[in-house]
């Protein structure tokens, strides 16, 4: 079941919403949220399909964009004044199935005053409402988090645990990588030597001959500094 709800002006919002579906998704897997462009399934009722996912009272994030409150319709004057603009459909119906819902400023927005609002969506300026800013955005996405979580919507652990863990710097990957070629000669060191105790209880070596474990040491250094024609 759909737990939370993205709305917004594609016209100016599809680039920050597609951001917060990819980063919702792997916080909270893609059952949890409902974005339009990968819910909504060829040959069914979109209308439909968004009253369906409204009716079952999720939280409902509204990006607030530029476009959001100024686009114009084809008719005149502002779409969100009219009936029939997607948007105001989808924030009515959530209020009218009792979800909640949060206003999300994007960068620059800030909160509309009274006669910028329809008189029909006045409401939302009682929400309580976060920021979304690209310069800021893994802050207020915590923020946001923090919020869901606080409605009884919380992170999958997986996905809290690999968030918790910082990425590993390059030199933390080369000392990793040194690590393991490390080990990968120590073993052979230690091979060498096994190798030598069962020769000598069962073959002396040949007089004259090579000693296997400078032989093998040898061979570890060749690997790892190769001849100077080589390096020529």
């Amino acid at each position: 079941m759909n737990r939370i709800f993205i709305s917004y002006r594609a016209s100016d919002g599809k680039k920050d919403a597609h951001r917060l579906c990819a980063d919702l998704c792997r916080l909270y897997g893609d059952d949890q949220v409902f974005f339009d462009k990968q819910d909504l399934r060829g040959g069914t009722s979109w209308r439909s399909a968004i009253v369906d996912a409204l009716g079952r009272k999720p939280v409902v994030l509204l990006l607030f964009t530029p476009d959001l409150l100024g686009m114009q319709h084809p008719e005149g004057g502002r779409r969100i004044d009219h009936e029939d603009d997607p948007i105001r459909g989808e924030v009515l119906t959530a209020q009218q199935h009792g979800a909640l819902i949060i206003p999300l400023f994007t960068e620059g927005m800030t909160v509309p005053t009274n006669a910028e609002l329809p008189e029909p969506l006045r409401f939302l300026k009682e929400s309580h409402a976060l920021k979304l800013r690209t310069e800021d955005w893994a802050t207020d996405l915590a923020r946001l988090v923090a919020d869901l979580r606080s409605h009884g919507i919380a992170p999958r652990r997986d996905a809290i645990d690999d968030k918790d863990k910082p990425p590993r710097t390059l030199g933390q990957r080369m000392q990793r990588s040194l690590m393991w070629v490390g080990a990968f000669f120590v073993g052979l060191f230690v091979l060498g030597l096994l190798i030598s105790a069962f020769e000598e209880d069962h073959e002396p070596v040949a007089q004259g001959g090579p000693d296997p474990i400078v032989a093998l040491g040898q061979q570890a250094l060749q690997a790892i500094v190769p001849p100077a024609a080589n390096v020529a």
